[in-house]
């Protein structure tokens, strides 16, 4: 058995949590910081702390965490935010735990070079975010925005346009990522008598999905013209950047939608709000935009025909317990030198964004 010699965790944990880490590791091989990432900025912010003030308190944790890895050299990390300088200081790190999803600032040219093993709790959230791509279908299927515009005139008809619209039931649902959110997404479909689609560079047979396409071009236009519902769920990096295009958008179905609960580089944005403006497609529903928050003078928060929640969705009861249970599977896997569960690949890299935010 591979023994962890010293680790550092930043991350939020319960003390029953703890207790279990501490019998796995072992207590005095473990440093515990107070977890300061972007919930704790928040809570600061809603406290009247400012930017300036909130970067501080950063700086000085950042400080301390690296004081800490510089003197103990630990082999291991288990982080509540993405990986920077201070626990990269460690010459010794061979393990880095993220217990969010959603890791690409963390896949760093450094990490592969020096062959760290990262690994994340991707999945923790995966239902309430397939719940969240349900609303999306069903607000977008029955036209949620005019449903509200009208209630508040007080009218009792939603006029002959509305009596025209089909409900979901026969439509086709195209998957793209069909991970975790995704596996969840075409569970909770099952109920809606729809067809559903997936693409995804590992290609096998899930419960819920008719076929899934391996990750190529030709597939994506293949599914882009199948589907109704457009539903992304896949990872960003370099190859998933602006993968929803002005070519794909016009592949569409005029009477399709665009649903993104993953990344908004994954879609370029003029492009969507071209195809959004001339009807190209019908609509779309975006958790999550390319620069965040969006601009208030961006042109989608008016458009009748999208919906945009603020990259936030109902957390599950059991979250923190959901990324513990990742972590403790990943300190088995790395004591018994076994295959980790969620670990970043160097296909993960994503590079493309800072060079478009300079350009």
């Amino acid at each position: 058995m591979r023994e962890i010699k010293a680790a550092v965790v930043t991350a939020k944990i319960s003390e029953e949590n703890k207790i279990k880490l501490n019998e796995m590791i072992g207590e005095e091989r473990i440093t515990y910081f107070d977890p300061f990432s972007y919930p704790e900025m928040l809570k600061m912010a809603a406290k009247g702390a400012t930017k300036e003030e909130i970067l501080q308190v950063m700086k000085s944790y950042k400080s301390q965490v690296r004081k800490v890895v510089l003197e103990k050299t630990p082999d291991v990390a288990i982080l509540g935010a993405d990986i920077d300088d201070s626990i990269l200081a460690s010459d010794n790190i061979k393990w880095i735990h993220c217990t969010h999803a959603g890791i690409e600032k963390s896949a760093k040219k450094e990490i592969f070079d020096r062959s760290i093993v990262v690994t994340s709790s991707a999945g923790r959230s995966a239902p309430a975010l397939a719940e969240h791509a349900i609303m999306f279908i069903l607000s977008l299927t029955y036209d949620i925005n005019h449903i509200a515009a009208v209630q508040k005139t007080h009218t009792w008809d939603l006029g002959r346009q509305y009596s025209l619209r089909t409900g979901l039931m026969g439509k086709t649902v195209g998957i793209i990522g069909v991970g975790h959110n995704g596996c969840e997404i075409a569970k909770r479909l099952k109920g809606f008598d729809v067809r559903v689609l997936g693409y995804d560079r590992n290609v096998r047979v899930v419960d819920g999905i008719e076929e899934i396409l391996d990750a190529h071009e030709k597939n994506l236009q293949h599914i882009a013209e199948q589907s109704d519902f457009l539903v992304l769920c896949v990872s960003l990096n370099n190859a998933t950047y602006h993968m929803i295009n002005e070519k794909i958008l016009s592949l569409m179905k005029p009477s399709a939608y665009v649903i993104n609960i993953a990344r908004g580089g994954l879609i370029d944005e003029k492009a969507l709000i071209k195809a959004l403006s001339e009807h190209v497609i019908a609509g779309a529903a975006l958790d999550t935009v390319e620069e965040e928050p969006l601009s208030a003078d961006s042109p989608l928060w008016d458009m009748p025909n999208v919906l945009i929640t603020p990259h936030t969705t109902p957390v599950i009861p059991d979250k923190e317990d959901r990324e513990w249970e990742y972590v403790f599977k990943n300190v088995v896997a790395y004591q018994n030198e076994e295959s980790f569960t969620n670990k970043l690949e160097k296909d993960d890299m994503f590079t493309i964004r800072k060079k478009s935010i300079m350009n």
